[in-house]
């Protein structure tokens, strides 16, 4: 249904230096960290105090933790039963 000619597979050809869509790929990206600390450098360079010290704060809980909120394998010091955890209840039983 469009304008577009070309035969099923045949892509179109690939523009030669196109620019990005977007500087950030998705929300949790690593260049997302880096924009929100880019942005926090002047706030932390001209406020002093209890503001300092909460936008220090926002920008260490901005980079959280790379697991996703904390749903891990199991370490191996643990015991050889499974517990019940609040990551296995989301999953649906077989």
């Amino acid at each position: 249904m469009g304008g577009d000619r070309r035969p099923r597979g045949v892509r179109a050809p690939a523009r030669a230096l196109a620019p990005p869509r977007r500087w950030v790929r998705y929300d949790g990206a690593p260049e997302d960290f880096l924009v929100g600390v880019a942005l926090a450098l002047p706030a932390l360079a001209t406020l002093d105090g209890p503001a300092r010290w909460a936008v220090g704060a926002l920008v260490v809980v901005s980079g959280g933790t790379p697991s996703g909120g904390g749903c891990s394998s199991t370490p191996a010091s643990a015991p050889s039963r499974p517990s019940p955890s609040r990551c296995s209840r989301s999953s649906p039983r077989r």
